[in-house]
């Protein structure tokens, strides 16, 4: 048996532990951390992941009233002005989010303008690009116009052939779209798979890369089909398919709502999970295949009715999983 439940971890506010809607993954130098969020009317709060494989609650907040219009169901982590920033909310003109300080703790809520933070953009890292696209519809000008940035569902960074190259999942579209970025600042659109090209990721509701052996892959899972596509990247920026998996009776991702990829050296694993109540945990090969390992479901424990997100990561020689609910409260963690 992979999957061994921990615990259900519960704050001390309800309005932190309902509605669990996005989770993240920050590191100190010496320790990792969960986060979560439980949108615009509660708050966000951390966990710290223990070497015992249990987690100790940590820090939280409820989100004050100068920000709660703007603040969005997502969480982005980008390094700007030499500060860790856990990203929660934008307007058009500003993004914000809580300094996150190198013993684990929150600082205060930092308001960057939109146009400071594409300048203060350097490329692969620093998450600032995942800021500017999943917390607002206005296009950044550090990328072509689209129509997925219209409706972001997803975007990373990764090098390819030497490269850095940008991947893009839109909702309206229904498609991933990649960009190599070019060493004199210019930008290339190099390919574009999804729905129109035959790839059935309708309703996309998240995106992941994972690199084995040398080789890249896109993992994308549909709410519409409850579908998990791999897709592999080329050096150049291709894009080719390789495997479409769809929820059965024996697994747990029926109109997948989210996707985790944890990786230690040549070991990854992914985990969906869907709203039958329930989360699928696969092995993922050097070819880019997903193999399944086991499913789990909110009867066998834990609060698992309705899972919004998951995270997973790989501290010392084991893997966390963590998932939030909207019908369940807590965070539960294996």
């Amino acid at each position: 048996m992979w999957l061994q439940l921990d615990g259900v971890y519960t704050a001390a506010d309800e309005m932190l532990d309902y509605r669990i809607s996005d989770s993240a993954i920050l590191w100190t130098a010496d320790a990792a951390y969960i986060a979560i969020t439980s949108g615009r009317y509660g708050g966000i709060s951390l966990h710290r992941i223990r070497a015992d494989g249990t987690l100790e609650p940590g820090e939280s907040r409820l989100y004050p009233p100068f920000v709660r219009d703007a603040t969005r169901h997502e969480l982005s982590v980008a390094q700007y002005n030499g500060e860790t920033l856990l990203l929660f909310g934008a307007t058009d003109t500003t993004g914000m989010g809580y300094l996150f300080r190198d013993d684990g703790s929150f600082g205060p809520i930092r308001l960057v303008e939109r146009m400071d933070l594409e300048a203060a953009y350097t490329g692969p890292g620093d998450g600032i690009l995942q800021g500017l696209t999943l917390f607002s519809d206005i296009p950044t000008a550090l990328l072509p116009a689209d129509p997925w940035q219209s409706a972001t569902v997803a975007l990373h960074e990764i090098t390819l052939g030497g490269q850095p190259h940008v991947l893009a999942l839109g909702g309206i579209e229904a498609q991933v779209t990649s960009y190599r970025m070019e060493a004199g600042g210019g930008v290339t659109q190099v390919a574009s798979l999804g729905v129109a090209q035959g790839l059935g990721i309708a309703a996309p509701s998240a995106m992941e890369l994972v690199t084995l052996q040398g080789a890249s892959y896109a993992v994308v899972a549909a709410s519409a089909t409850s579908a998990l596509s791999v897709i592999a990247l080329g050096a150049d920026g291709g894009l080719t398919p390789v495997q479409q998996l769809i929820d059965t009776g024996h697994t747990h991702f029926r109109h997948v709502q989210d996707l985790a990829i944890a990786q230690a050296g040549d070991h990854a694993f992914a985990v969906a999970v869907g709203t039958d109540h329930g989360l699928t945990l696969f092995r993922i090969l050097p070819s880019g295949h997903l193999v399944f390992l086991e499913a789990w479901h909110d009867l066998d424990g834990g609060a698992l009715h309705t899972p919004l997100t998951v995270s997973a990561e790989v501290v010392g020689d084991r893997l966390h999983i963590a998932t939030g609910a909207q019908n369940a409260p807590g965070l539960t963690h294996f």
